[in-house]
This record gives C-alpha cells, sequence and structure tokens, in this order.
C-alpha cells in the first residue's frame, strides 16, 4: 500500500482543518459587524434626511403663510409628520420695527433633536 504522507504526520490535516474553520469563522464575524453598522449607519442617514425634508416643508410652510400681527410664538405643522417624527416651529421678532421674524423649525425623533432650521420671515407688503 502507497502513503501519502510520512508517518509522522498522521493527523496534521485534522489540526489543519480545525484551523482553517476558526479562521473562516473570525472571518464571518468580521463581515457580520461591518454588515450591522452598516445598516445602523444608513437607518441614521434615513432620519436625518426625512427630518431635513420635514424642517424644510414646515419652513417653506410657514413663509408661505400671511403675515400677522402680534406675530405668532409657535406655529401649527402644515406637513403630514411620519410616525415616530414631530415638528416644533417658534417665531421671535426681530429687527427695531418687528417686520422681520426669526423662524426656527426643530425636528425631533424619538424625544432626540434630529434637525434644526433657523430662517427669517419678511413683512412684504
Amino acid at each position: 500500500m502507497k502513503r501519502l504522507r510520512p508517518a509522522g504526520e498522521r493527523g496534521t490535516m485534522l489540526v489543519e482543518a480545525i484551523i482553517v474553520v476558526g479562521i473562516v469563522g473570525w472571518a464571518l464575524t468580521g463581515m457580520l459587524g461591518a454588515l450591522s453598522s452598516g445598516a445602523l449607519g444608513l437607518k441614521t442617514m434615513t432620519s436625518r434626511n426625512t427630518a431635513a425634508s420635514l424642517a424644510g416643508a414646515q419652513m417653506e410652510y410657514i413663509k408661505s403663510l400671511p403675515w400677522e400681527t402680534p406675530p405668532p410664538t409657535t406655529y401649527l405643522s402644515g406637513v403630514t409628520v411620519p410616525s415616530g417624527f414631530s415638528i416644533t416651529s417658534e417665531g421671535q421678532p426681530t429687527g427695531p420695527d418687528g417686520e422681520i421674524r426669526r423662524v426656527i423649525v426643530t425636528v425631533t425623533r424619538d424625544g432626540q433633536t434630529v434637525s434644526t432650521l433657523v430662517s427669517l420671515k419678511v413683512n412684504r407688503p
């Protein structure tokens, strides 16, 4: 009978196989970790993009409203808000004659501020 390996190397294939399985398992664990953090990053970016879009839409809605005297301290939401998000809008008189208002729109998700947009509303006759 012909031998493929010398007699002193019996069982070496089993040890090699265990080492390969360990290396492959370690590599798969690393890839799953990267996939998990990628999914978390995607969720965060989606949340930020949605919040920025909501803030911009709310600001445009507020700017399209007619000028009010005295100015409102808060504005109602003029956009449809997805579940989990909330919008607060406030106006503050700015300038000596009160013809300019500073408008602050804040979008929160699950109680944490995601986006804040600040702009000016001007009384244009």
